[in-house]
């Protein structure tokens, strides 16, 4: 007897449905259990997206207007849900996206492939390129191999732009379209870290065999758990999809919630891979000492070596917290 497919759920999924109003929210979670019940099922009409990148994105009718956008990998009974939308904006949104596995780090990533300006490498190179130059200025990553770009998180659809930055004014400009541990490990390594020093503070090990087209494996993955989340059930599919907004701009995976709340005795460390949340965990774990440990006239102070990040903090804070909570918080940029 051969196994139920997995559906997982992305985090840009959740994020746009929380937006839509709530008449079409009932809609694509009715959708969505009978979906998640068997998405093999001979009602669920897929078609393939003739513009698009990704061979493997299909729509699937919700109703007359609502699409959903869905990865079907050739090898694993697994589907993804990644977007909603009206019908023209949710085809327009999977034309210049893919799904990719990372080749060094294992990790799922969604990658925006307009962003490209030249076809990335087919292989892996070992050996060190000769610099990029941009308007007569180098790269900032020219002294990297591919294969120590790819490591930091970078997409290997993205490598060619990401040989075309010159400052940390462009690295910033490219933020929106890169993996949260690319764009940390990138910004670390131009600000004079070593890859080997980020790897180690990360604990990301890349002497791993990947296999790029294994996502039901990839999926399992801490790294890929921080964007996507697998659901076992129509109770649990339920429970995600009726979870505020707030919490899905922040996305915390359910095992991560138990470092988040409670007492502690004193320091604690949580280790982990580029991706796996770490951010968002220190977010609701301020969230939570500002609320029911922090005395009267006291702050709970949230670091950063970073610049935009100290502001991503902040915003999402500003998000997730009410206004009493979020005036017990300082987000600080120790660089500043």
């Amino acid at each position: 007897m051969s196994s139920k497919p997995k559906v997982a759920l992305s985090q840009d999924f959740l994020l746009h449905l929380a937006r839509l109003p709530a008449a079409v929210q009932g809609k694509v979670l009715k959708w969505a259990i009978r979906f998640q019940t068997d998405p093999t099922a001979s009602g669920f009409n897929y078609e393939k997206l003739r513009a698009a990148r990704d061979p493997h994105l299909r729509s699937v009718r919700i109703d007359g207007d609502w699409r959903g956008i869905i990865f079907v990998p050739p090898r694993s009974d697994l589907y993804i849900l990644l977007y909603v939308d009206h019908h023209d904006e949710a085809y327009h949104w999977a034309e210049n996206r893919k799904l990719t596995i990372n080749p060094v780090t294992g990790a799922m990533q969604v990658v925006v492939v307009e962003e490209v300006s030249a076809p990335p490498a087919p292989t892996v190179p070992a050996v060190r390129p000769a610099p990029d130059e941009r308007d007569g200025r180098p790269s900032l990553f020219a002294a990297f191999s591919d294969t120590e770009l790819l490591s930091l998180g970078t997409p290997a659809d993205l490598l060619p732009r990401v040989r075309q930055i010159a400052s940390e004014v462009e690295l910033d400009a490219l933020q929106p379209v890169l993996p949260i541990e690319a764009y940390e490990g990138l910004f670390l390594v131009a600000a004079s870290d070593t890859v080997s020093q980020v790897l180690s503070a990360r604990e990301t090990h890349v002497d791993r065999l990947i296999d790029t087209e294994d996502f039901a494996r990839s999926v399992e993955t801490a790294e890929s758990q921080s964007r996507f989340v697998v659901v076992e059930n129509d109770e649990a599919l339920t429970a995600i999809m009726n979870a505020p907004l707030a919490q899905w701009r922040v996305f915390l995976h359910p095992l991560q919630k138990r470092l988040a709340v409670g007492n502690r005795s004193g320091p604690v460390r949580v280790l982990g891979g580029a991706g796996t949340g770490k951010t968002v965990l220190a977010m609701h774990r301020a969230t939570w000492l500002a609320e029911h440990a922090t005395p009267e006239g006291k702050k709970v102070l949230v670091t950063t070596f970073t610049r935009n990040l100290a502001i991503d903090i902040e915003t999402n804070l500003n998000t997730l917290c009410s206004r009493d909570v979020m005036s017990r918080i300082e987000v600080r940029n120790l660089d500043a």
